[in-house]
């Protein structure tokens, strides 16, 4: 049968099998055709490492650490980038989440799939390619019944075995040049297949990820009325792309979605304006997010400025920032344990953070000599803050072991009451 995998040569004979099994049941088993889009991409990226000498093979070697790897970051064009995490997050879903694969999202990640080999063999064939379009025609149209989340994982599971006890696909590394040294004219440039869907397909994995279900109501294209400028002094109508609403029946958030050619901070107004709306309707301002699928941006307008996020939040998440701009107290007013901190620039340095805090900033920066209490100082900022409602949890860095450990120690004396946990030696207890 033919199939859009056809065009890959023998050279990488090993690696066809995955993507045209991946084909096969793209209407019959959408996630499992997710899944193994998934194990193709991580297929063909081990592949990567181990024949183009400029990667370095990392610590960790699950499929997400190689590709944020810088030198793999290097090599592709971030248009691919973002195309293959989207199959890496839908391969994700379809085994780790109760997310119901559609197949047109599992047709997409194979058109992706398709993109990617397409540029991998032609980067690295031996002989010069033809680029070969994808063609949906070639697909089987027939539905049938889709493989069980324990299907999938035990799949996984498999693969994962099969990775630890294989070490090689081809010895070839010596006949391949570095591709900074060859003559790439001929691969066909990254193309976005369906630019909309990929925006709509992102965004909802982004959100499906962190536990939103955009089946429930109201939470996709949203109505708000007279919300919107017009040409006329009136106010016209307008749809939210996401609201995402917490269990009393309130805003949360609002997500708004542009193209993703786009940059997401063109939507800012424009979900300012939901976020206006939504107030007005509910008397609570949700948090405003900002996407092209690509990028994120999160705005807590009441708060702080923008800035760009990885991701979207959970509702719990959401619920805590919400609830913060109730609880927190003013800083100014608020007392410094002098138990922990008793020295005048101790508490001067405290008071400068707590200025910065509440002028907006998100960061503040202590530099402060040896023997002047440094750990001292912020044990007693996680005190203070904590206490005023301004922070939940704090992660403590150095550069060694020994000074985590120490300033544990430290930490359970200055505060009993707040529990410590070397991240390092222990994992935190999450009952």
């Amino acid at each position: 049968m033919k199939s859009n995998f056809s065009f890959i040569p023998q050279q990488f004979a090993a690696l066809v099998e995955t993507p045209t099994e991946a084909e096969r049941f793209v209407y019959q088993a959408p996630s499992y055709t997710a899944s193994e889009c998934r194990k193709s991409l991580e297929e063909w990226i081990r592949w990567l490492y181990q024949h183009d000498e400029d990667l370095e093979l990392p610590y960790d070697t699950t499929l997400n650490a190689l590709m944020h790897a810088q030198g793999f970051k290097n090599l592709v064009a971030p248009i691919q980038f973002y195309q293959i995490n989207l199959i890496r997050k839908l391969g994700n879903n379809a085994v780790h989440t109760n997310t119901k694969i559609k197949p047109e999202e599992a047709l997409h990640a194979l058109h992706l799939l398709h993109g990617f080999i397409s540029w991998v063999v032609a980067a690295y064939s031996q002989e010069k390619q033809t680029f070969i379009a994808f063609d949906e025609n070639l697909i089987i149209k027939e539905k049938g019944k889709d493989k069980s989340k324990d299907e999938l994982q035990e799949l996984e599971r498999a693969y994962h075995q099969q990775q630890s006890e294989l070490k090689q696909l081809q010895d070839e590394l010596a006949r391949i040049k570095s591709i900074k040294e060859r003559n790439i004219a001929f691969i066909p440039p990254v193309s976005n297949p369906n630019e909309a869907l990929t925006r709509k397909i992102y965004v909802d994995t982004l959100l499906r990820e962190v536990g939103w279900n955009l089946d429930a109501k109201n939470v996709q294209e949203y109505l708000l009325k007279a919300c919107m400028p017009q040409a006329t002094s009136d106010l016209g109508d307008g749809f939210a792309d996401y609201v995402l609403w917490g269990d009393d029946g309130k805003p949360l958030a609002v997500v708004e979605a542009k193209k993703t050619k786009r940059d997401p901070r063109v939507g800012q107004h424009q979900a300012k304006l939901y976020a206006d709306g939504l107030q007005k309707e509910f008397g609570q301002r949700p948090v405003i997010f900002y996407s092209n699928g690509y990028q994120t941006w999160l705005w807590d307008d009441l708060n702080y400025a923008p800035r760009e996020v990885f991701g979207f939040y959970t509702k719990d998440e959401l619920q805590a920032l919400v609830q913060r701009r109730v609880f927190k107290k003013t800083l100014a007013s608020e007392t410094i344990n002098n138990t922990i901190t008793d020295r005048y620039y101790q508490h001067e340095a405290i008071r400068k953070v707590a200025e910065a805090l509440e002028s907006d900033h998100r960061e503040a920066l202590l530099v402060m000599a040896t023997g002047t209490g440094k750990t001292r100082v912020s044990a007693s900022l996680v005190d203070f803050l904590s206490k005023a409602h301004w922070i939940k949890r704090v992660l403590f860095l150095a550069d060694r072991n020994a000074l985590i450990h120490q300033a544990k120690v430290n930490f359970n004396d200055y505060l009993p009451n707040l529990p410590a946990v070397d991240l390092t030696r222990e994992k935190e207890d999450e009952s």
